[in-house]
Order: structure tokens, then sequence, then C-alpha cells
């Protein structure tokens, strides 16, 4: 019985410390849209928000979302729906193969690399809670 109630308490204290009493970071929805050259980017890929520390963001959650051939997508971070407010370094990667025949050749990317890395990407975005419907539009030069 002891260990039963060791093992609860375990859990209980992991669970406040990885949480917090409020069960985490408070979360705003983040929903966009990536454009290229002002126009739909139309390949499908995944977007990522990574806190930009250099901005005053000290999160430990990244955020990710699947980009779709409308060139939108929806963020979630730590297994909720949206991100906690702050700065955040965009990526977005984009890749296809270049070679249908074998399945084995290296995928070619859509988009340049420099967007595909945090410590490249100088693409940058602010989540805040009330932001515009037009917000989140991550435009690729």
């Amino acid at each position: 019985m002891r260990i039963l109630y060791a093992n609860l308490l375990c859990c209980l204290v992991g669970c406040l410390a990885l949480t917090g009493c409020g069960g985490g970071p408070r979360v705003v929805p983040v929903s966009g849209k990536v454009t290229h050259g002002g126009k739909t980017f139309t390949k499908k890929g995944s977007v990522t928000f990574y806190p930009d520390k250099t901005k005053g963001n000290e999160s430990t959650l990244t955020a990710s979302g699947e980009l779709n051939e409308a060139g939108e997508f929806n963020l979630k971070a730590g297994g909720k729906d949206g991100v906690p407010e702050g700065w955040y370094k965009v990526t977005i990667v984009s890749q296809g193969p270049t070679d249908s025949k074998n399945p084995y050749a290296i995928p070619k990317s859509f988009i340049d690399s420099k967007y595909a890395t945090d410590a490249t990407t100088p693409l940058k975005k602010e989540v805040k809670s009330g932001a515009g419907p037009d917000a989140y539009v991550i435009d690729i030069p």
C-alpha cells in the first residue's frame, strides 16, 4: 500500500512540475496562411514557430502544424491547439520528390532552405490574443 501512495505522490508532483497548477501556459489559437511573393503557396509542408529568446520569449514550447495545398495551417503546442503568447521565429519546410520512379531520390525543396531552420530564417511573428484575421499571414519573398 505504501508503494501505491508513493507512486501516486510521484505522479502528482511530476505533473505539477511539468505543467504548473494551471495546466500549463495559456495558449492563443493560431491559424494562418503562407504566401510566396504575395500569392498563395500551393505545396504541402509544415510550419513551425520557435520561441524567439532575442525578443524575450522564454517559452520552451515550439508550435507546429501541417501546411496544406491552400497554403493554410493551424498550430499546436504542447498537445494543445494554439501557441503561448510571445515572439517566434517561423520556419517553413516544403519538399517533394525529384524522381517519381525512385523512392530513394533526395527530395527537392520548393522554397529556399534558409526558411527551414530557426537559426537562419528571417521570418518572425508575434502571437498575441485578439490578433486580427491577417495576423498570421507569412509571406516568403
